[in-house]
């Protein structure tokens, strides 16, 4: 009789921490998808952006542009408006 008694517990606990493992695996991932969504919308020329490039971004062009602008980063050339964010 007592190992019935005993087994009802240890069922609640093993949920109970499976239960709390996996909330904190979700919030470890919602806390990821949050850093990743961070992006830096700067002009960049091409030379600048081909910098970023190799430092291991990831440079995105923002839609579609006629017009360039003064790059942000060097401020020399003219460059369009891209989206940097990075591959961790």
């Amino acid at each position: 009789m007592r190992s019935f008694a005993t087994q009802p517990v240890t069922v609640i606990l093993v949920t109970t921490l499976y239960i709390n493992e996996r909330k904190r695996v979700l919030m470890q991932n919602q806390n990821k998808d949050k850093e990743r969504k961070k992006i830096l919308v700067m002009t960049l020329c091409h030379t600048c952006s081909n910098d970023f490039r190799n430092s291991g971004y990831v440079v995105v062009q923002k839609g579609f542009q006629t017009e360039k602008e003064t790059c942000d980063f060097c401020n020399v050339r003219q460059g369009l408006t891209y989206g940097i964010f990075s591959k961790d």
